[in-house]
């Protein structure tokens, strides 16, 4: 759905910054906004869950790179 290059990198940055780039399928239904809000919003609810699946591990490589505000 994201097509451009920058767009990929956006949501792919949050993934190897945790890590996680591989190790699971994102599906997602954003609906509104425009395409800049809607993967906004598709980055913060993987950062979101990512903090649920292992706070220990990722809260501060999610909070420091600015994914959970």
């Amino acid at each position: 759905y994201f097509r451009t290059p920058s767009a990929q990198f956006k949501y792919k940055q949050i993934l190897s910054a945790t890590g996680t780039e591989g190790k699971y399928v994102i599906s997602a239904r954003v609906v509104g906004g425009g395409l800049s809000g809607q993967l906004d919003a598709l980055v913060h609810g993987v950062a979101r869950a990512l903090d649920i699946l292992d706070t220990e591990k990722h809260h501060k490589v999610l909070s420091d790179g600015g994914y959970l505000t």
